[in-house]
């Protein structure tokens, strides 16, 4: 798979991203804090140029249109998507210049340059994630803003663990439909789970269990030192950038120094695991210790379900076990859900419990992060 996410979207014919809007005024509202954390209120938006790398449904979109940009340009290589966003986005075309422009996102040039550039859900797990990363950021202004999302094997384990215990119950050589369908109901309990879920289940399932990952993960760490030296860190959701310096002290190199934000995300790593949890602050070796046994689970993960390569029970439980001894925190809702899965794999007889402690542990799979052109 060349172009992950368009490849597969536009094999299946699906654009697996659709949410409940039904309480506009509830996702409005959504939006709004997201942005504020990232340092991008609605009047930011007002009045500036905007470029949207795939919209996907367009249903965010609604939100950055009714802000009032000058121009907003959203590029998307999926003809299904086009088609949505374009119907989504009707009622906004006699209030607000826009141009829906189907390309390959990689291939897509303009000598423009814009004030806000938006590319959600899209760079990790594509075969260069730098290299994307770069392409995207190249088209914002100096002083412009570019927000992204980046997920790291700490803040997706869950959903591998959801992975590889769906190998086990419903084979990949199943027909999609079907695949989807039975996962869907497998997995309903899961979702139950998580508060304010707003984006449809069998869609979750098409794009973190149906979908092959072909490429590498994206981490903040990743995603700052690839901007490094012509971005700044801006702000991020979750927000947990820590930064006590005096202003009149930033100046120089201090300016564009992003050794803070850095700092700041590996030492606050290990709370990616689990979204109900906030850990206090470790040592960054420590973390680092912890995310590459994360990082060996979800390799090892990833190469069963896409090459077939058996990742053995035992070692799996072994695995999470020594990685539950790292997380150092045994009486938490995190460690218990982890043994529960431990537990499964060395009793396995065909047939996976009902999980009521892991099917509630979700981590901060996505995280938000922007970033200011110097």
């Amino acid at each position: 798979m060349s172009r992950p996410f368009l490849d597969f979207y536009t094999k299946l014919d699906v654009i697996p991203t659709h949410q409940d809007i039904s309480d506009l005024q509830n996702h409005f509202n959504r939006r709004h804090g997201l942005y504020i954390q990232l340092g991008v209120p609605p009047l930011f938006i007002r009045n500036c140029s905007v470029l949207e790398f795939g919209p996907g449904t367009g249903q965010n979109a609604i939100v950055t249109a009714s802000s009032g940009p000058s121009e907003y340009v959203l590029v998307d290589g999926n003809s299904k998507s086009i088609e949505t966003t374009t119907e989504t986005l009707r009622p906004f075309f006699d209030k607000v210049p826009i141009q829906i422009i189907k390309d390959d996102i990689l291939t897509y040039t303009s000598d423009k340059k814009f004030d806000l550039v938006l590319c959600e859900g899209l760079i990790p797990v594509q075969l260069d994630p730098s290299g994307f990363l770069k392409h995207v950021a190249s088209f914002a202004n100096k002083g412009g803003v570019v927000v992204i999302t980046c997920m790291d094997s700490v803040s997706v384990l869950s959903e591998a663990l959801r992975r590889y215990l769906c190998y086990y119950e419903c084979s990949p050589a199943t027909e999609v439909k079907e695949r989807i369908a039975k996962l869907t109901v497998f997995l309903k309990p899961h979702f139950e789970k998580l508060p304010g879920m707003s984006r449809r289940h069998e869609d979750w399932v098409i794009d973190n269990i149906i979908h092959p990952w072909a490429g590498s993960l994206l981490s903040v760490s990743e995603a700052i030192q690839t901007l490094a030296g012509e971005f700044v860190v801006l702000g991020s959701n979750p927000h947990f950038m820590s930064d006590w310096r005096w202003y009149k002290n930033i100046v120089g190199e201090e300016v564009a120094s992003v050794s803070r934000a850095e700092n700041s995300y590996w030492r606050n790593l290990h709370s990616f695991l689990d979204f109900r949890a906030v850990f206090g602050e470790r040592d960054v070796e420590v973390n680092k210790k912890f995310f590459a046994y994360a990082d060996k689970i979800y390799q090892k993960i990833m190469e069963q379900d896409k090459q077939n390569v058996l990742y053995p029970m035992a070692e799996l439980a072994a695995d999470l076990t020594e990685l539950k001894a790292l997380l150092n925190e045994p009486s938490s809702r995190t460690s218990l859900a982890l043994e529960e899965v431990i537990q499964a794999l060395t009793t396995y007889q065909g047939t996976w419990p009902d999980f009521p402690e892991f099917g509630a542990l979700w981590g901060r799979g996505q995280q938000y992060i922007s970033f200011m052109k110097l």
